[in-house]
């Protein structure tokens, strides 16, 4: 497309178990991180509040559960009724990174949490950031809260034409309806976004998802 190569129209062939859709959700990914005082092992000063330990691993435990309840509560708010189904946004902490493997008795100055946020259309990056930041710095640890990917999801527009050819042609090869698609199959990014989001009318349909 950066090329000049266009179309009336794009199909993309991925899992959707024979349903069609022509809407997908955004993808967000941040970075939260803590900083501490790292000391070595025997100089550790006694423990005291979660707050007052200087780990920052230690002290991300709670920011994890306070992430955790608000990911629920951000699946719940942010669900969209579609014609196709059902836009469920998912939060998952994907990665954590703090410390040194190959030596745990020097200490750990920071600690890093990597979270994938689901995103549907109608909802903005700079709204899902504001949230999660809040959610952090609630805590009273401080921390520090980046966004560096986002990708946004696109409801197709004009694609009628294209969905009932498909409907049309498993209709013809299969005998019967497409199924309805499941939650899962319009909650993540896909490569649709892409030719929806530079106006080509797009519709994803496919084999189902291998186990």
């Amino acid at each position: 497309m950066a090329h000049g190569i266009w179309g009336d129209f794009a199909l993309v062939a991925e899992s959707t178990d024979f349903g069609v859709t022509w809407i997908e959700a955004g993808a967000a990914y941040f970075k939260v991180s803590l900083r501490g005082t790292g000391y070595y092992t025997p100089r550790l000063p006694p423990r005291g509040s979660l707050k007052d330990n200087p780990n920052p691993i230690v002290r991300m435990a709670t920011v994890i559960q306070a992430l955790e309840k608000w990911a629920a509560e951000y699946e719940e708010r942010n669900k969209v009724a579609y014609p196709v189904g059902v836009m469920v946004p998912k939060v998952a902490i994907g990665a954590i990174r703090g410390g040194r493997p190959f030596s745990p008795s020097n200490g750990v100055d920071e600690c890093s949490i990597y979270v994938d946020v689901r995103v549907p259309p109608p909802l903005s990056f700079g709204v899902v950031e504001r949230e999660l930041r809040q959610v952090v710095l609630s805590q009273g640890l401080g921390g520090d809260v980046e966004l560096y990917m986002a990708r946004k999801g696109y409801e197709g527009k004009n694609v009628e034409p294209l969905v009932e050819s498909i409907r049309d042609a498993h209709r013809a090869v299969r005998g019967k309806e497409c199924p309805p698609v499941s939650a899962p199959e319009i909650s993540m990014w896909r490569d649709v976004n892409v030719f929806n989001e530079v106006g080509i009318p797009s519709a994803t349909f496919g084999f189902r998802r291998m186990p």
